[in-house]
C-alpha cells in the first residue's frame, strides 16, 4: 500500500468529531487562546504546522483526552510522512502522545492497522532516504515510534531485511556516531535505558547478516570512494565485535 493512500485512509478511520475546546494542553503559558481557536475551526488538512508542534510540546493535561488527541493524529501523520516532525523540541517526541501501547486508548481493529500500516509504510521510506528533516537520523525516527509505545522490534527486523544502499549508510551511521569503543550506545536525547539496550543487542544479535550485507553492498559498481573506505572500516569493526 502506498504511504498517500495510508494518509488518505486515517482521514476516513479517524473521523473523530471536532473538539468544542481544546483540553489537553495548557492554555496558560503553553498555548494562547487565539492558537487553540484556529486549531479548532481550521479544517484539519490546512492546520499549520507551527499549530500542531504547539499544541504537541505543550503541557499536558493530566486527564488527556484521546479523542481529541485523535481527531488531530491524521494530519500529525500527513505532515510526518513529508518529514516535517511534529515537535520543535526533537523529532523523537512528534509522536508522544500516540500512547499505542496502552489498549485503553486502542481497541478499534481498524485503527490499529492503520497505524500500524502508516509504521511499516513510513519506515520504509526512511530507509531509502538519508534527507530528513532539521539534520536527523534514522534512529531519532526509530526513538519517535519507541516513545509513541510502537513495537521497535519490528521497525528493526525490516531494517534488517531491507539491508542495502541507504539502508546501509543508516546502518554505518548509527554505529561509527553512537556507539563506543566498547560496544555501547552513547545515551542522548529523548531514548531511556531500556531502547539504548535494545538497539545494541540487535546489532550483536544479527552481526553475521549485517556483515554479509555489507560485503554484497562494498562490491557496488556506483559507491563512492568515501563510503567505500566507511563501510571498509565498519566491517571491520563489526567483524571483531
Amino acid at each position: 500500500m502506498e504511504l498517500q493512500e495510508i494518509i488518505k485512509n486515517t482521514f476516513e478511520i479517524f473521523n473523530y468529531s471536532t473538539p468544542l475546546e481544546i483540553t489537553n494542553v495548557c492554555k496558560v503559558c503553553c498555548m494562547c487562546k487565539d492558537n487553540t481557536s484556529k486549531l479548532i475551526s481550521l479544517p484539519l488538512r490546512e492546520i499549520p504546522i507551527d499549530l500542531i508542534t504547539e499544541y504537541n510540546d505543550g503541557a499536558q493535561a493530566l486527564n488527556f483526552d484521546m479523542s481529541e488527541f485523535k481527531y488531530f493524529l491524521p494530519r500529525y501523520l500527513e505532515l510526518i510522512s513529508e518529514f516535517k516532525f511534529t515537535s520543535a523540541i526533537d523529532i523523537a517526541l512528534s509522536l508522544k502522545n500516540l500512547n499505542f501501547d496502552k489498549d485503553l486508548f486502542w481497541n478499534n481493529s481498524e485503527e490499529i492497522k492503520c497505524i500500524n500500516d502508516f509504521t511499516e509504510v513510513f519506515f520504509k521510506k526512511c530507509l531509502e532516504t538519508d534527507k530528513f528533516w532539521n539534520e536527523g537520523s534514522l534512529l531519532d525516527i526509530i526513538c519517535m515510534f519507541y516513545n509513541s509505545g510502537i513495537d521497535i522490534y519490528k521497525l528493526l527486523n525490516l531494517w534488517l531485511i531491507e539491508l542495502r544502499n541507504f539502508s546501509i549508510i543508516h546502518l554505518e551511521q548509527l554505529i561509527n556516531n553512537n556507539f563506543s569503543k566498547r560496544w555501547k550506545m552513547r545515551k542522548f536525547g529523548f531514548g531511556d535505558a531500556y531502547f539504548y539496550q535494545t538497539i545494541e543487542n540487535w546489532v550483536i544479535k544479527n552481526k553475521q547478516i549485517i556483515l554479509e550485507a555489507i560485503e554484497r553492498h562494498i562490491f557496488e559498481p556506483t559507491l563512492e570512494e568515501e563510503q567505500l573506505q566507511k563501510l571498509s572500516y565498519l566491517y571491520d569493526v563489526i567483524k571483531y565485535l
